[in-house]
């Protein structure tokens, strides 16, 4: 169970850094504009 469970946490930590890599593209845009 201890290893799903940092599996899916894994998988969160990833998701918000893809998040994050995505607003920051997007603020770097719209600055640029």
């Amino acid at each position: 169970k201890h290893f799903n469970h940092s599996k899916q946490f894994k998988k969160d930590i990833t998701g918000y850094f893809l998040d994050y890599k995505e607003l920051e593209v997007m603020l770097r845009s719209y600055i640029a504009n």
